[in-house]
């Protein structure tokens, strides 16, 4: 599904430059391929974080520097904020737009509200794509595309 080795080519292809991942079980190997710099777990008491990845916290992204990062992926990680480490998406995607640059990349891997996931025992945490591309549009990041690949959609803006 969303880490399918399809859908981290396809978002290792959008990614430039010093790289921050944001996430949950972002602890994988098979993320190697996205070449993160910096990783932030977002559920380190599920996902054991070890190395150099980092716990999630509220307001963790004002830590960076404005401009620090040339690509950001939110790797399942924006979610309605129901679940016990999603602040406003709102606010987070307001400090992503920070810490990149005029330019930055933003990918946008999370599952989305549809046939096949509504079921899902966390389905009332996804948005649609509508709702998806209304957050993203709201935050005013430009080029907002999309690439599916098999049953993921990936989101790519430019800051």
């Amino acid at each position: 599904m969303s880490e399918s080795p399809e859908a981290l080519a396809a978002i290792g292809k959008e990614l430039r430059g010093n790289r921050l991942l944001v996430g949950r079980k972002i602890g994988q190997s098979r993320l190697d391929v996205l070449g993160a710099s910096t990783r932030v777990e977002a559920k380190p008491h599920k996902y054991p974080t070890g190395g150099s990845v980092l716990a999630w916290e509220k307001g963790l992204l004002s830590r960076f520097r404005e401009g620090e990062f040339d690509s950001i992926i939110l790797h399942r990680f924006l979610y309605k904020p129901v679940k016990e480490y999603i602040e406003d998406p709102d606010e987070i995607l307001s400090e992503v737009k920070r810490v990149l640059p005029k330019g930055g990349v933003l990918v946008l891997n999370s599952y989305l509200l549809n046939d096949m996931t509504r079921d899902y025992r966390a389905a009332e945490t996804f948005y649609t794509e509508r709702e998806m591309t209304d957050i993203i549009e709201r935050r005013r990041f430009k080029k907002v595309s999309q690439i599916k690949v098999a049953d993921a959609t990936i989101f790519i803006c430019e800051n």
